[in-house]
């Protein structure tokens, strides 16, 4: 628990906005899968299923790019901070930084494709667009 506690101190305010998009994401997958199996089984509503699978998918990138990002704002500040400091350190500097940074992309990635991969399989399972059959031909 500690740890997961550090990785939230190094990552800063940004860990914060993966969170919040994580919890939208495993909110909004769950009702996409459903939207998806109801479509399946009653053969309609497949329009709103497809709409909620895209929406799903969305919502579970949004970690993934806050975290993309939380790294580049970290590594922003990381060259910033390097410009004041005496050269000696500037390499011991510039690892612990780009470290605490990665916890950014860590915690995004990683949860981000816990939600990314039910909900592809959600818009992989919206049932397919009736065909009109031409019966003149």
């Amino acid at each position: 628990m500690s740890d997961f506690i550090m990785m939230f101190r190094e990552g800063g305010w940004p860990m914060f906005a993966i969170l919040g998009a994580d919890l939208c994401a495993a909110g909004l997958v769950p009702i996409a899968l459903g939207f998806t199996l109801v479509a399946r089984s009653r053969n309609k509503w497949r329009g709103a299923a497809m709409a909620m699978a895209v929406v799903a998918l969305m919502a579970a990138l949004a970690p993934i790019c806050a975290g993309i990002g939380g790294y580049m704002l970290g590594m922003s500040r990381v060259e910033a901070a390097l410009e004041l400091v005496d050269p000696d350190k500037r390499e011991l500097i510039e690892k612990m930084g780009s470290e605490e940074a990665g916890q950014n992309l860590n915690f995004g990635f990683g949860t981000g494709c816990l939600c990314l991969v039910p909900a592809l399989i959600a818009l992989m399972l919206v049932p397919a667009k009736p065909v009109a059959h031409d019966d003149f031909a």
